[in-house]
């Protein structure tokens, strides 16, 4: 089936759209390409690959345009939408990318909200599961997710609704936690640190399966949760990614701005129910993968390049060797 990845090119978006593309499903990304997010240098790097391939579309559209999507829905009729858009609060949202899948009668919306959404609670360290009440507490983008997420119950779209922890994985942009961090690391230098709250990580990878699993698997009508299920010390994650980079951690900690909103992991029993998904990254895999591709040959624009190694010193060369050395071309045995 064809799946229009709204949001294409961010990170979840080109890494769905890689995932599918791999399972033989034609792939149309659709992107603004602007410089919200990580920066329309890096939203172009990674669509590029995808210009390439014959089962692919980039398509640069501006996603609130209700003109535009229908033009858009209307040349290539996907079976299915993933939304993996982020939207300005301040603008229309998700809602005209809503309308125009339900006009084109598409057969699935896979929405990505957001695990931040679940108010505290008397226990912030109790698992969050997706009966509970949500609550933005005043934060714009949260009350748009809340919103977009209201709307999509409403229009009677075929929907499912994915709730995302917080996401981390390989070749992150310098603007991501903790990429930033680890540039500071590999170089040596002091690591400054916001102190904002322990966090559920998932990797990458298990969040883009549990994707696929819910566009195969529809269980329509639901919400669900995916992350790590457990909440992780940034400060620990920090000091891991240093001990597996062999690297000394010199960390400079300050305080947040305000009042923190305590997080809570990902209740994942209703994930495993309907679509058979579990994290398979432990925090130490994750930190692994982070590291290794960092130290690898990629780079996302605006990265440093990974610190060279010191050139091991030279061995000394012995007189015996530099006969044999100046002697070899005169050498009838050697010559032909």
């Amino acid at each position: 089936m064809r799946v229009l990845v709204a949001g294409g090119a961010g990170l979840l978006g080109a890494a769905i759209g890689k995932a599918l593309l791999t399972e033989t499903d034609p792939v149309v990304l659709a992107d603004l390409f602007d410089d919200g997010g990580d920066g329309r240098a890096v939203k172009e790097w990674r669509a590029e690959p995808f210009e390439r391939h014959s089962r692919a579309t980039v398509e640069h559209v501006d996603l609130t345009d209700a003109a535009a999507l229908a033009e858009l829905f209307a040349r290539h009729r996907p079976a299915a939408v993933v939304n993996a858009a982020l939207f300005d609060p301040s603008g229309g949202g998700a809602g005209p990318l809503m309308f125009a899948a339900r006009t084109a009668g598409t057969g699935l919306f896979l929405h990505l909200s957001d695990g931040a959404l679940y108010a505290p609670g008397p226990a912030p360290e109790r698992p969050a599961g997706e009966d509970e009440p949500l609550d933005a507490a005043g934060d714009a983008s949260l009350l748009a997710k809340l919103e977009e997420e209201r709307l999509l119950s409403e229009l009677g779209l075929p929907f499912v609704c994915l709730r995302i922890f917080d996401v981390m994985g390989p070749l992150l942009p310098p603007r991501r936690f903790p990429s930033e961090a680890l540039e500071a690391i590999l170089s040596g230098e002091t690591v400054s640190y916001e102190e904002s709250g322990w966090r559920d990580v998932v990797h990458l990878d298990d969040v883009v399966r549990g994707i696929l699993l819910a566009l195969k698997r529809r269980p329509l009508g639901r919400a669900l949760n995916i992350g790590g299920g457990l909440l992780v010390n940034p400060r620990t994650l920090l000091a891991l990614l240093a001990r597996e980079a062999g690297k000394e951690l010199r960390l400079s900690v300050t305080p947040p701005p305000g009042r923190l909103r305590p997080r809570r992991p990902a209740r994942l029993s209703a994930a495993r129910e309907a679509l058979d998904w579990a994290p398979a990254y432990t925090v130490g895999t994750l930190v692994r993968s982070l590291v290794t591709a960092r130290l690898g040959s990629g780079a996302v624009p605006g990265a440093a390049a990974p610190p060279a190694s010191p050139a091991p010193p030279a061995r000394p060369v012995s007189r015996r060797e530099l006969f044999d050395l100046f002697r070899r071309p005169f050498d009838p045995k050697r010559r032909g």
